[in-house]
């Protein structure tokens, strides 16, 4: 499947810059999505350089996965084995902050690991058929707003692409949601 994969990723590990921190991003969920129940997966992101720096770095998966046009991929699988891309409308509605949730910014220490449970959006449903295998892919993308906490550097973070989900859709009103158990 990954090597299917491959046209779709913008950004990968090769584009990391020596200069910015390095992250990466980790997708767990489960193989059936019900139109009836959320489909909750698991979203591990996780800073992999050695650099000693603290750094100051963003990254949430509604808000930069599911409300930019530069997230997640939608991918349809045909009968054939071929991926082709769902085309979604454009949504520029940013989900709200948590209560209590004061800056949108983390302090990422070397080895920092920060996990979510997330949601696929329900305005994704519409576009998804019953019985079809889909796939939801992290492209990768590039980031210019972060910065080490002692200094300044211009650079740009690359979360890079290739984390995957892929489910097949059902009609099943009975099915529980069923969320991967976070561990440490």
């Amino acid at each position: 499947m990954e090597e299917a994969l491959t046209p779709f990723l913008q950004y990968t590990e090769k584009d990391r810059r020596s200069d910015a921190p390095a992250f990466s991003l980790a997708l767990q969920g489960p193989g059936r999505l019900s139109r009836t129940s959320p489909y909750l997966f698991h979203v591990t992101l996780q800073r992999v350089d050695e650099v000693s720096d603290h750094c100051v770095f963003a990254w949430y998966p509604q808000t930069h996965g599911f409300a930019t046009s530069n997230g997640f991929i939608l991918l349809q699988c045909t009968a054939q084995g071929e991926l082709h891309q769902v085309k979604l409308p454009e949504y520029t509605i940013l989900p709200q902050l948590e209560y209590g949730h004061f800056s949108p910014y983390n302090i990422h220490k070397p080895g920092n690991v920060q996990q979510y449970y997330d949601v696929i959006p329900g305005r994704l449903i519409p576009y998804l058929q019953t019985g079809e295998r889909y796939v939801l892919l992290w492209p990768g993308q590039q980031y210019g707003s972060w910065n080490w906490t002692d200094k300044v550097e211009n650079s740009k973070v690359v979360l890079p692409g290739g984390p995957f989900l892929s489910f097949r859709v059902e009609d099943n009103e009975n099915m529980p949601i069923m969320p991967t158990l976070i561990s440490g």
